[in-house]
């Protein structure tokens, strides 16, 4: 046994060829936690630029309500927002649907009339206050959400 320990010749490689494995299986060991915080930081910058592009679209909206536009005139010309919104289509609760693809980012914007009886046209025409919900997806996953925003606005006629 004395031998062993005082013979140095071997020693070492094992030595080396030990801590390989032991700093292999912490590597492998670290190796989900890396990749996992990869992925939840792309995630959280795809849903930060959504929020932000929400706040953005919901704040040109509430310029426009709040200048001396109507909410008919701004539907015979939805330009006067200053980012391009093209309108898709009225489903049959009346909630209006306009849409922003650019930088391949998807922007929908509904707007419906804001009362107790429920959505109906009558009311989008009549009431002025509106419901205004922002949804913002990217173009190569549209159906999935990456962030959303609902306000609603005193928009007189």
């Amino acid at each position: 046994m004395k031998f062993l320990l005082n013979n140095q010749e071997g020693l070492s490689i094992l030595e080396i060829l030990a801590s390989i494995l032991l700093l292999s299986i912490i590597i492998i060991g670290f190796m989900p936690l890396l990749f996992h915080s990869g992925n939840a930081i792309e995630k959280s910058g795809v849903v930060i630029e959504g929020t932000y592009i929400s706040q953005n679209l919901i704040e040109e909206v509430y310029e426009v309500v709040s200048s001396d536009v109507g909410f008919s005139d701004w539907l015979d010309d939805p330009e006067t927002i200053s980012t391009q919104w093209d309108y898709v289509t009225s489903d049959r609760d009346c909630r209006m649907h306009f849409q922003n693809t650019s930088n391949g980012i998807v922007a929908n914007m509904y707007i419906n009339a804001a009362s107790d009886e429920g959505p109906s046209c009558e009311a989008l025409d009549e009431t002025a206050m509106k419901n205004v919900l922002i949804t913002v997806s990217t173009s190569n996953k549209p159906t999935i959400i990456e962030s959303q925003m609902e306000t609603i606005l005193v928009w007189e006629n």
